[in-house]
């Protein structure tokens, strides 16, 4: 969660950009897969010496919160066809009734039922469906097995980003961007109301273990009723 920004950050630290304002980074300049290391690419032992030594942090946010924002961005306003068409045309495939050829050669129109219907139908990462951006938070950061310093949350940002660069004295090298936090919220009651009860729970349950871990309360009959 917040990774545009957080990778800026670090790129100023790191001596990889010119400028000490964030904002000033282009947001496709900090995606590519060259610029960055990742475990992967050390040796065992220098893996694990970095996750005892480093100092980690991760953010997360709300699960559904998360995904009906990964929805929206992704697939109902997307600004670029690539989710669209390495997802969307499977998920039209094998969750519509009847496609058209366009949906079908394009992708472009995923309701958030079929999209949910894709998530539920496979359960695990293992099977490929579980983009970063929709993946559940503690397969993709394993907080059981990495010990972090700090786990942040989307909706604190602002405190919990100022805490993550406190810590080790950054902040005075480095600002996280301010601004208002772009909530999905309100949205999220008018898209669950577009699924079947019984989808809801598998999809809760789906994410449950990021509910519990995080802190994030989801009752499914009571939450399920107000929609």
């Amino acid at each position: 969660v917040a990774c545009t920004n957080w990778k800026r950050i670090i790129m100023i630290l790191s001596g990889n950009a010119n400028t000490s304002d964030p904002l000033s980074i282009e947001a496709n300049e900090v995606h590519p897969r060259r610029v960055w290391e990742t475990l992967a690419d050390f040796k065992t032992s220098e893996s694990q010496t970095r996750l005892n030594n480093y100092y980690k942090f991760m953010f997360v946010r709300h699960p559904f919160e998360r995904l009906v924002s990964a929805y929206v961005n992704k697939f109902y306003k997307s600004y670029t066809d690539y989710f669209q068409i390495k997802y969307g045309r499977t998920i039209v495939k094998n969750y519509r009734t009847n496609p058209g050829k366009e949906a079908l050669a394009r992708g472009h129109d995923v309701t958030f039922s079929e999209f949910v219907q894709y998530l539920i139908a496979h359960k695990s990462t293992e099977s490929g469906p579980f983009n970063e951006h929709w993946r559940p938070m503690h397969e993709l950061c394993e907080p059981c097995r990495v010990k972090y310093d700090i786990i942040g949350k989307y909706e604190t940002l602002n405190e919990d980003s100022w805490l993550v660069l406190e810590n080790p004295r950054l902040d005075q090298k480095v600002k996280f961007p301010p601004g208002l936090k772009k909530s999905t919220a309100y949205l999220v009651k008018s898209y669950l109301s577009q699924i079947p009860e019984s989808q809801l729970i598998k999809l809760y349950h789906l994410y449950e273990l990021d509910f519990k871990l995080f802190g994030y309360d989801f009752d499914v009959e009571s939450d399920i009723n107000g929609l």
